[in-house]
């Protein structure tokens, strides 16, 4: 220091005086929250109001800037890192690092200690909003949604999203979900149409949600939701069933879904289901302060798997929201049990082997086989190659590839085989069977399945010859039902003496005017039979049907008579029992009438099939004669060949036929064979009248058709019948007399074509008659013993008697 005085004079004198160093200022900008494994560049600035300008006496300022990130890792940054220029104001620092794996999702803060010291020791410490020392961070991992997405039958948590165990999670198809159209809950409607979800679902696809929990403060602005696209899916939560076993929705839309980490309601699992075809992703979505941070999504495949059959039995295949809800229940799709022959090779269809072909080695269709469609939803298609689709079919049915039966395949791999759009189902044995249809992913998982329930069985409806005396009973020929059909008699006459005509008499001990059906029914113990009923229909009232053979109230129910309809359900569960037909019209122009025999699916009120068989009432009666001794019966004697004859035109022809021996016939024609005639015209319709007789039967059928000639006569004492008829055939086999054993060459009165077949080769033996056969049959060597039971004789009054007497 110098002083000078007023008069120029000056002194001095000099010291040394230390000045203390001034702190520099540090200050870092924001930081957003940073993701693990990110690297994240930290960057900040610092002033400090003491630096000075180098010298030779003073070196140059220099400053360290320590950094704690928190996690238990520091960097140091110095003067040669920073590069600064010492008279710039604000110098500018950045530093990089990286946070490590925190382990399952979490937000995990941390504070960021940024100390910035000078040579001269002096330092500052960053601060954050409220003035205390360090920057906070908020790091956090990746949320992860985890889904079984390899369909291997496990769910994999990957923590990334993109990671080892589930690496396709985010491509096609990702999860694949059967769409929900089953019904778990047996109720008939379809699974998907029903909310709240409930206990027995089995076809939602699980979905695995992290969550944060651990050093997250409440309300700290961190959200997760889940959100998608519009598309065919719900969601529900819990998982899988919740409290009371029912599921809540989860809305994808807007906030509906938007939850605060650290929300206690917040789900771990959450479940899809899939509604229609598609495809999605569904992502879980990390927000801090309504800014997205991460996001991580599963791809969704929804495949939809149908297999439709006529499961309602209305005669047609339809894919409708009613026929599918109906795919698995009782009855099912009714099958015929597969036992006709439509390739007439003598087996029954269910027996032959494929390639089905007929006699001569050409395909033909079974025309049983019901046709089943199988599709799978093509637009995914080709996102399942791979995949495969299995086919299983229970006992009781069979699968076929095409109607001629050539066989199918029970598995197809996606993407290298072709799937038949149809494939064909044949009743095989009796009862209730299953066939489903099955997507398995590569590994094995079953990703969906469709079920078709069958039910095979069968009905028959059996006629029989009628109840005639001596005739054993006998079924008539399949090929005969309905055309001609079955011959019964008009139901006029009085069995039971009573004085009331049988078809108006409902109380009777004595009926043989009643032709017997036999009812098959498949396999009615299975209990599905409920389900199904057994009706019988009448076409007209010219029929009445009983439940017994006997028309007595107390012992049989008149099903179909005058005061029921035309329809009746049958109670009986036996798998055969018997009906009994009667017919009522005595018009003689009421001339045909049916029954129908049908199994009914009574859920939906179809018919599934009938059988039906054809009734005309007879115009015509045969009476047939034998000889002496002959004693009529089915089967006859060894060479009782008339009666053989009888029972061939009986059974094959289905003649009203009435055997009787050569006694039944007095000299006068009276006598029981007379009385079955009068009856059959006076009472049963009948018009014309067939006769035919062996050696003294010979004679008796001439004195046969006398009687009843005298009843034409007027005045002739005998007037039994008094409505019209006519004799258009007569038949003689070596006829003789019934009191002489002469020959017998009389023509029968009033027959309109007689047959005459003798031999001359034996002591007893008949002769010519003049009739329109008249024709020795010595060249065959035959004797008056032997001659009614040769083929040729009996041969051919069967064809005369077809060519001349109709039914």
């Amino acid at each position: 220091m110098t002083v000078t005085d007023d008069d120029g004079g000056q002194g001095g004198a000099s010291t040394t005086q230390h000045v203390n160093n001034v702190d520099p200022e540090v200050e870092v900008n924001a930081l957003d929250p940073v993701a693990v494994d990110e690297v994240f560049t930290l960057s900040g600035f610092f002033n400090d109001p003491g630096v000075h300008a180098a010298s030779a006496a003073y070196p140059p300022e220099t400053h360290t800037i320590a950094i704690d990130w928190g996690d238990g890792n520091t960097t140091t940054l110095n003067a040669a890192d920073l590069g600064y220029d010492v008279a710039a104001p604000g110098t500018v620092f950045t530093a990089d690092h990286t946070y490590d794996d925190i382990g399952e999702f979490t937000v995990q803060y941390y504070r960021i200690q940024v100390t910035v010291t000078d040579d001269d020791t002096g330092a500052d410490t960053a601060t954050d909003a409220d003035g205390q020392p360090g920057i906070p961070i908020a790091v956090y991992t990746d949320p992860d949604l985890d889904t079984d997405s390899n369909n291997d039958g496990g769910i994999d948590p990957d923590n990334s999203p993109m990671g080892t165990d589930d690496p396709d999670e985010e491509l096609p198809p990702g999860r694949v979900v059967g769409v929900n159209d089953d019904d778990d809950k047996n109720d008939r409607v379809r699974d998907f149409d029903l909310a709240p979800i409930y206990t027995v679902e089995d076809d939602l696809a699980q979905v695995n949600l992290s969550r944060a929990t651990q050093n997250v403060p409440d309300n700290s602005g961190w959200t997760l939701s889940l959100e998608a696209p519009p598309s065919n899916f719900k969601v529900w939560v819990p998982g899988p069933f919740g409290a009371g076993g029912l599921m809540d929705e989860m809305a994808l839309d807007g906030n509906a879904n938007l939850w605060d980490v650290k929300d206690p309601n917040l789900p771990s699992v959450v479940w899809v289901e899939a509604r229609a075809v598609g495809s999605t992703l569904l992502s879980l979505v990390l927000r801090k302060d309504g800014q997205e941070r991460s996001r991580d999504p599963i791809a969704l495949t929804f495949v939809q798997l149908d297999l439709d059959t006529d499961s309602d039995n209305s005669g047609a295949v339809d894919r409708t929201l009613a026929e599918d809800a109906d795919e698995r229940y009782d009855p099912g799709a009714i099958l015929f049990y597969n036992t006709d022959d439509d390739n007439g090779n003598g087996a029954a269809d269910r027996t032959d082997p494929a390639p089905f072909v007929d006699v001569n080695g050409t395909p033909v269709d079974d025309d049983n086989l019901e046709a089943a469609n199988l599709s799978l939803s093509s637009n995914i298609i080709s996102s399942l190659t791979g995949f495969t689709l299995e086919l299983s079919p229970t006992t009781a049915i069979d699968t076929w590839l095409t109607r001629d039966k050539q066989s199918l395949p029970l598995t197809y791999t996606i993407g290298t085989d072709t799937i038949p759009a149809t494939i064909f189902v044949e009743g095989y044995d009796y009862g209730e069977a299953m066939l489903d249809v099955t997507l398995k992913s590569p590994a094995g998982l079953e990703i969906h399945r469709d079920r078709l329930q069958f039910l095979v069985t069968r009905i028959d409806l059996r006629g029989f010859r009628p109840n005639t005396a001596h005739f054993a009973a006998f079924e008539i020929p399949f090929a005969e039902e309905m055309n001609p059909g079955v011959g019964i008699r008009r139901n006029g006459d009085d069995d039971d003496g009573d004085g009331t005509p049988d078809r108006l008499d409902i109380d009777m001990d004595s009926e043989n005017d009643l032709v017997k059906l036999d009812v098959f029914n498949g396999f009615p113990e299975l209990p599905e039979f409920q389900d199904t009923r057994l009706q019988i229909t009448r076409s007209n009232t010219n029929l009445n049907v009983w439940s017994g053979p006997l028309k007595s109230t107390s012992l049989s129910e008149p099903l179909l008579g005058a005061n029921t309809g035309n329809a009746a359900v049958l109670e009986d569960t036996a798998q055969t029992s018997d009906l009994y037909v009667e017919w009522v019209n005595m018009n003689l122009a009421a001339t045909t009438a049916s029954l129908e025999l049908s199994l009914w699916d009574d859920v939906h009120n179809n018919k599934v099939f009938s059988d039906t068989i054809a009734f005309h009432p007879f115009t015509s009666v045969v009476v047939v004669l034998g000889g002496e001794t002959e004693v009529p019966a089915d089967p006859p004697n060894p060479g009782y060949g008339t009666f053989q004859m009888a029972i061939d035109i009986y059974r094959e022809d289905g003649y009203d036929v009435h055997m009787y021996n050569e006694d039944a016939v007095a000299t006068s024609g009276a006598g029981a064979a007379y009385d079955e005639l009068v009856n059959a015209i006076q009472n049963r319709g009948v018009t014309d009248v067939a006769i035919m007789g062996y050696s003294h039967g010979g004679g008796s059928t001439h004195d046969l058709a006398w009687r009843l000639e005298q009843n034409t006569i007027p005045g002739s004492g005998i007037s039994d019948i008094t409505l019209p008829f006519t004799i258009p055939f007569t038949s003689y086999v070596d006829a003789v007399w019934q009191v002489t054993g002469a020959e017998e060459t009389r023509r029968p009165p009033l027959s309109l074509f007689h047959t005459n077949q003798y031999e001359t080769n034996s002591a007893i033996n008949g002769g010519p008659t003049g009739g329109d056969d008249d024709i020795d049959r010595s060249y065959l060597g035959v004797t008056h013993l032997t001659i009614d039971g040769n083929a040729t004789v009996l041969d051919f009054v069967k064809t005369r008697l077809r060519q001349k007497v109709q039914r």
